[in-house]
């Protein structure tokens, strides 16, 4: 079945059901082939306007790669429920002697990659699709502005989704250098595509890597200084230091501060709760 070519009730209607795909990766890889859409949508908006004929060109390159894009994207979500079926069918081989239960394994394992991948690349591509709003909201029409800005938003869901996809199949590889090879790339791409917009001292929370990556000394940039080229003050690395001098000073993460504590009010009144770890 060519997921592309259902009626988006028909679509829905196939996500709704107890059928193994589409899944959430082929649903993230749909919303982000919208805000690509929508940042066409942008384009086309703003092509033949005497008011944007400086920006004529830029735009019209602008469009052929959104639409390529959009392809891309709209080819994932159905490459995603392919490489999601062969995981659901490893999991129905019989596992009774240790060689069939080898062979399940190793089978698995190769699904499970394959299943990343998909998800990865639509991460990938929803990165370009944010950084092509950007620019549809720079040089397209100001009455479409609204539009460039939800391209981004859907973008960046769609790559916020698709990253949990990869997660779920990673916890399931008997590989666990190749597992965090690949939520290290998840890491980086949220890493630098959500910069700037405090989500990263979640994810480090979320991951359980805070620990490594929300202690020791910590530095910032010089948001005060006015020379923004790559080699600029404004890209230094500024020692923050509480004594105000030039040693940096030290964060501490402890373990127990993946929680917060429950008051204890809470742990009076409801029965059989306990306090979290280490309060």
């Amino acid at each position: 079945m060519e997921l592309m070519n259902l009626s988006c009730e028909g679509f829905l209607e196939e996500l709704a059901s107890k059928a193994a795909a589409p899944g959430g990766g082929g649903a993230s890889a749909l919303v982000g082939a919208a805000g690509v859409a929508l940042g066409s949508m942008v384009g086309s908006l703003t092509v033949g306007k005497k008011k944007y004929a400086a920006v004529e060109a830029d735009i019209a390159a602008l469009n052929v790669r959104a639409e390529a894009l959009r392809k891309r994207l709209e080819a994932l979500v159905q490459a995603d429920a392919e490489a999601f079926l062969p995981v659901a069918a490893a999991y129905k081989l019989p596992k009774e002697t240790p060689e069939q239960q080898a062979h399940k394994a190793a089978v698995l394992e190769k699904a499970l990659d394959r299943a990343c991948a998909v998800p990865l690349e639509v991460m990938t591509a929803c990165c370009e699709g944010i950084a092509l709003a950007a620019e549809y909201a720079e040089k397209g029409s100001v009455l479409a502005h609204s539009d460039a800005g939800c391209a981004a938003l859907f973008c960046k869901a769609a790559m916020q989704a698709a990253g949990l996809n990869v997660k779920v199949n990673t916890r399931l590889m008997a590989d666990k250098a190749h597992a965090d090879a690949l939520e290290a790339m998840i890491r980086r791409e949220r890493m630098i595509e959500l910069n700037f917009e405090n989500h990263r001292f979640f994810d480090t929370r979320m991951w359980l890597i805070a620990e490594q990556e929300n202690a020791g000394a910590f530095y910032g940039m010089n948001i005060q200084a006015t020379d923004d080229r790559p080699d600029g003050d404004f890209w230094h690395r500024t020692v923050v230091a509480a004594d105000g001098g030039n040693t940096p000073s030290t964060r501490i993460f402890n373990k127990r501060n993946y929680l917060l504590p429950i008051p204890q009010s809470e742990i009076d009144r409801l029965y059989n709760v306990t306090q979290n770890y280490q309060w």
